[in-house]
């Protein structure tokens, strides 16, 4: 960085990076947005694409896909344009950037309410993952032990202390080492089935690949499933976030398609073999199917490291919400968005040059300073979730559930709504289209499945 003076002014003029460096922090930041799409929800992969077939199984992945990263462009974009226009709200009048979260982002396009109903899905979404997270982690340790410990010492008297001391990482930035650690133990893991896979259908001299739609009554489970397995929504804008500082932001998009091709390739390749090598006895979490060996221990081992750091990655928006609600005082001032009058057209005359680096930092660094308020928060959230995975033993159809109410409310109908009212007056007919679309699939999708998830939660129904 080079400092000169203008005028009595200091003018801080950023060197261009080097194409080394570009190419080192693009890989850094691959790192924490494939661990964004990547967690224990692909376990279920195999399930949704036996209901649906290994013909439409794929395409239903490559779709659903496809349309979770329009809205996720479609999110990043919406705050991008915000920042740019003149309601970008400046509270202080100093060019403090405020539009930093999900929920930020539809309060100022919706006001209050889009706010509020944000930001309880995200806490829903987030924190159920995490749930789901406890419920898988805890399961594969007791088996592991040979049953010699309690689920409760497992989950309250290893989990919990553990996963509290993770969570006191500040900010994602700090995650990298996790994120890197997680997705090498995830996919490890991954390809520990696929090898289980392969030597089972070997073993019994078959690859039965069942090509039309098994039954049609899984379709909407098969939906929800997939739909969780791309959970990378809740965290969409604090991975964009965290790339602002070393003039990244503009490769997020490009970052963004890369990795959802990859983990698409990824969710279908396991689908396909997972459904070849087991056919109709392919239990609703591939590993239970793994139920003993030496592939089967390594798939457990390594799936229990990866979600363990997943865990703090996928609570941290949960954080960064709650701090803002219960300590409004400790960070930068914020406008009530019930007293915003969003202003919902383009094209406007005034724009405010508001810098990108002061996003979020006033915030962390009022975080480092109230200790004790900071742990207590994490403490009481990891242990509500904790307690949550203990009463709810149903991994995938919690998944499942959580990915047609909470995950397809916020990859699918808020953007497009937020995509609507933002963008009605300028907006060409084929993309309000796409708008309505995303939203008719979310509210029809996701209303079907969520049906279909919570009566077999309700009635203890699992396939295995």
């Amino acid at each position: 960085m080079m400092i000169q003076e203008d005028n009595d002014r200091i003018v801080h003029t950023e060197f261009p990076l080097s194409s080394r460096k570009k190419r080192q922090r693009a890989a850094k930041h691959s790192i924490n947005v494939l661990k964004s799409f990547l967690g224990s929800n692909y376990l279920s992969i195999p399930f949704a694409v036996a209901a649906a077939g290994s013909l439409f199984g794929p395409l239903l992945i490559a779709i659903i896909a496809f349309i979770s990263g329009f809205g996720c462009l479609l999110l990043v974009r919406i705050r991008k344009d915000l920042l740019r226009q003149h309601r970008q709200i400046d509270v202080n009048g100093d060019g403090t950037c405020v539009v930093e979260t999900y929920a930020q982002v539809a309060g100022v396009v919706l006001g209050s309410a889009g706010y509020y109903v944000v930001e309880a899905f995200l806490i829903l979404t987030q924190a159920g993952y995490c749930i789901g997270y406890v419920i898988y982690m805890s399961t594969a340790l007791r088996q592991f032990t040979g049953a010699s410990l309690s689920q409760q010492v497992i989950t309250f008297g290893l989990l919990f202390p553990s996963l509290v001391c993770l969570c006191l990482v500040p900010d994602l930035k700090h995650f990298l080492p996790f994120s890197f650690a997680s997705n090498i133990a995830l996919l490890m893991g991954f390809l520990a089935i696929i090898a289980a896979c392969i030597s089972h259908a070997r073993a019994i001299g078959t690859f039965d690949l069942s090509w039309g739609i098994s039954d049609i009554h899984k379709i909407p489970l098969a939906f929800g499933n997939i739909v969780a397995s791309f959970e990378g929504i809740g965290t969409i804008l604090s991975v964009e976030g965290s790339m602002a500082k070393d003039q990244s932001r503009e490769t997020y998009p490009p970052l963004l398609r890369k990795t959802l091709l990859l983990v698409t390739l990824l969710f279908s390749l396991f689908g396909i073999v997972g459904l070849g090598a087991y056919g109709e006895e392919l239990c609703s979490v591939i590993l239970n199917n793994i139920s003993r060996g030496a592939y089967a221990d390594a798939a457990r081992g390594c799936l229990i490291v990866g979600l363990f750091f997943t865990y703090g990655f996928q609570m941290y928006p949960v954080f960064e919400m709650i701090d803002l609600r219960l300590f409004p005082n400790e960070g930068p001032d914020h406008a009530s968005f019930s007293e915003v009058s969003p202003l919902l057209t383009t094209g406007d005359n005034h724009s405010l040059d508001i810098s990108w680096e002061s996003c979020g930092n006033d915030l962390r660094r009022h975080r480092m300073k109230m200790t004790a308020k900071y742990v207590g928060v994490r403490v009481g959230l990891v242990l509500t979730t904790s307690i949550i995975a203990y009463f709810v033993p149903e991994f995938e159809l919690l998944v499942a559930l959580i990915g047609s109410v909470g995950a397809g409310m916020l990859a699918f109908v808020v953007p497009g709504i937020l995509g609507l009212v933002l963008y009605r007056n300028s907006a060409l007919f084929y993309h309000k289209l796409s708008y309505i679309s995303l939203i008719i699939l979310g509210v029809v999708g996701g209303s079907i499945g969520a049906a279909y998830a919570l009566h077999d939660l309700i009635q203890g129904h699992s396939q295995c």
